[in-house]
């Protein structure tokens, strides 16, 4: 049996403001959310991604408007 901070080094588990388990990647500097369920397919898509470098879309940011408020808050 693999542990769980063996198979994704760099996940570690936190209670949001409403109890709720969720996942973060941290390193160097770095925050990525990885979401709820440990190990899902979206969890492991997200860790990859935060391992190579590569930016995680913001939530909410496929929904922007161009030109709009939440377009410069998901920029900023």
């Amino acid at each position: 049996m693999v542990k769980r901070a063996d198979r994704f080094p760099r996940a570690r588990s936190y209670s949001d403001r409403h109890g709720k388990r969720r996942w973060r990647y941290r390193h160097k500097g770095r925050s990525v959310e990885l979401g709820t369920e440990w190990g899902s397919e979206e969890f492991q898509r997200r860790y990859a991604e935060a391992e190579n470098g590569n930016r995680v879309e913001k939530a909410g940011a496929s929904r922007a408007i161009p030109g709009s408020f939440n377009d410069l808050v998901v920029k900023f």
